[in-house]
């Protein structure tokens, strides 16, 4: 009953910056929520986005503030791997941040 597309790549009119949305439909809404594209991919961060998904699902929490917090969540984490230089196949620094999951 509910959709979500994620990785959505575009150019923010109204900044001219580049971003990364995910995309949640159900059958009476649907809604971008959007971030600072930081560039680059990290092996895991997919399968972070889905657990932090499935954790709010399981919680019974919205699924458009679980999607906005599974973005923030995964935007400081990829922050923090860039600046760190972490090398991109060895995931994203997560663990500092999962106290946003509580």
């Amino acid at each position: 009953k509910t959709v979500v597309v994620t990785g959505i790549r575009y150019i923010d009119e109204k900044d001219k910056k580049k971003k990364i949305g995910n995309l949640v439909v159900t059958e009476q809404k649907s809604q971008l929520s959007a971030f600072p594209y930081i560039g680059g991919s990290f092996s895991g961060t997919g399968d972070l986005f889905a657990s932090v998904i499935a954790g709010g699902m399981a919680r019974g929490d919205d699924i458009f503030r679980i999607i906005n917090l599974a973005g923030e969540f995964i935007e400081q984490a990829m922050k923090d791997s860039v600046m760190d230089q972490v090398e991109a196949n060895d995931g994203v620094n997560y663990e500092k941040y999962l106290k946003m999951l509580v």
